[in-house]
């Protein structure tokens, strides 16, 4: 099933910064869409599903960093004993920044540091995940979505069937405050074109791409919340909706790729259909940027979560302080301070 999606790379770098100076209501206040998880075939079972009012904790003063497993801790060939020596040491550093929660990177360092084995230890994540609880973080945890539906076609599990199943193992067994789904959009290959020929029923290749994406989200959406109800769904934004070149309503904004459009994701409609609870924005752009700008991006965005209920944060980029053009020191200090008008 890999041939399903083919993601546009969308990694967090290390140490991002995250914050939340935008509000929008709190998840969970409007009703959650009807889940349709499948529990017939022994994918499911009625035991495994939970029901009734979301018990998610959404915090408005979120300030955060990413962290990813062999790059900003379990580096090498540790044991579990120095394992449990580091991570509280890296936690304590990041108290000194006065931070509250970590988003853990599961895809990066060139490996991936999950495995969907319920009868195996939970790794350096788990380990992660329990730090950040013991010394008071909050933990949500990056899923990248390619690479789910690439661990299910490895072990032979069909989109329906198998996708449902490794999302349920996946919550199961990394509990965290939040899963933010990345690297989720479709693409227009000749695999695609030759798996829509044997699969797509004549609905016409393009609704085709949508709906197979919308068909992904919707059920990583559906079984995260049926699964665990402690648990947020989030969206890492990579790329605007649509600009207004190209969409009158889309941003003011000259994204050299447009969700809508090169990914066959209609993100837009993702919060308006509420498969999200919060989004996390990552800002390339500067206050002075031309084609990014920051204020143009997260007013945008800030609108859709205001209409939807959706909550929002914002990944600060502040490794291009320096690197890149307008990225100049008091750059951050002048992204939060635009993100107090809202």
């Amino acid at each position: 099933m890999n041939r399903f999606i083919k993601g546009i790379t969308a990694a967090f770098l290390s140490f991002g910064i995250i914050t939340s100076g935008a509000y929008a209501e709190p998840a969970g206040t409007s009703e959650a869409p009807a889940a349709e998880v499948p529990v017939a075939d022994g994918v499911l079972s009625a035991a495994d599903l939970v029901s009734g009012e979301s018990m998610i904790y959404l915090p408005s003063g979120l300030r955060a960093v990413t962290i990813t497993p062999t790059v900003d801790f379990y580096t090498g060939e540790q044991t579990d004993a120095s394992l449990a020596e580091e991570l509280p040491a890296l936690f304590e550093e990041l108290s000194g920044y006065d931070m509250n929660a970590v988003v853990i990177n599961t895809d990066g360092g060139g490996q991936k540091c999950y495995d969907l084995d319920m009868d195996t230890g939970r790794g350096a994540l788990g380990a992660a995940i329990d730090s950040a609880h013991e010394n008071g973080f909050s933990a949500f945890v990056q899923l990248d979505v390619n690479s789910l539906i690439s661990e299910v076609a490895a072990s032979g599990g069909g989109l329906k069937s198998g996708f449902s199943a490794s999302a349920h193992k996946f919550v199961m067994k990394y509990a965290c405050e939040g899963i933010l789904l990345t690297n989720y959009y479709t693409a227009d290959t000749p695999e695609m074109f030759a798996e829509y020929m044997r699969s797509g029923s004549g609905i016409g290749y393009k609704n085709w791409l949508y709906e197979t994406n919308e068909y992904i989200i919707r059920t990583l959406s559906e079984v995260i919340r049926r699964t665990s109800n402690t648990t947020a769904v989030g969206l890492l934004i990579t790329d605007m909706w649509a600009n207004s070149t190209s969409n009158e309503e889309g941003s003011v904004t000259a994204d050299t790729v447009q969700a809508l459009y090169d990914g066959f994701c209609d993100t837009r409609q993702y919060l308006r259909s509420g498969y999200a609870d919060f989004i996390m924005v990552k800002a390339y752009g500067t206050d002075t940027d031309q084609s990014l700008n920051f204020d143009k991006v997260i007013s945008w965005w800030y609108s859709l979560a205001v209409e939807t209920g959706v909550k929002l944060y914002t990944l600060h980029l502040n490794e291009r302080v320096g690197q890149y053009a307008g990225w100049y020191e008091d750059q951050l200090l002048r992204q939060l301070s635009i993100m107090e008008d809202y």
